[in-house]
């Protein structure tokens, strides 16, 4: 394995989520429900660096951000000044994102729709959570910089589906 890929799982894992949410609850005493509008399934293309990150493009509030693809991170989490310049503004989470071995804690997050592919997650989570050391480090090492993370809560309620060898993720209405 390249000392660069090393290196960059590295920072990856000293900055991985260690909590989970459920999807259907923003609050122990209220209940959000999520849904997606658009085709019963849709297949996205996926880009991958020389380096092997993984990255897909989410929509929103009507911008194109690049999302690191972590099926180790619990959570999907936008870098709380991306979302600050989007107008999102998060509510006590219902539990609390910590990265980096506890250094980071945000107990920020926020409902927002979100554009994965053709399909429009309404009311999607999404955690806000401050990473601006973490894409400095990702950036100075020479590495593509990301908007935020997609993890494996917004894969499995979308029933993801990598395909490695077309490089893309084929999503199916929950």
């Amino acid at each position: 394995m390249k000392p660069s890929v090393i290196l960059f799982r590295l920072i990856i894992a000293a900055t991985a989520v260690t909590y989970s949410v459920n999807l259907s609850a923003s609050a122990p005493s209220e209940t959000v429900t999520v849904y997606v509008t658009g085709p019963r399934s849709s297949k996205i293309s996926l880009q991958r660096t020389k380096q092997g990150q993984i990255f897909l493009t989410l929509k929103v509030r009507g911008q194109d951000l690049d999302f690191l693809l972590d099926t180790g991170a619990p959570n999907t989490c936008i870098d709380a000044a991306i979302a600050k310049d989007l107008g999102i503004a998060g509510d006590p989470a219902s539990e609390r994102v910590i990265a980096m071995g506890g250094s980071l804690v945000a107990d920020v997050s926020a409902r927002e729709d979100i554009s994965v592919g053709e399909m429009l997650v309404h009311r999607c989570p999404i955690h806000l959570i401050e990473m601006k050391e973490m894409r400095a480090k990702i950036r100075s090492s020479g590495f593509k910089d990301f908007h935020g993370f997609v993890g494996v809560d917004l894969l499995e309620f979308l029933r993801g589906r990598l395909q490695f060898d077309e490089m893309s993720l084929v999503i199916r209405r929950p």
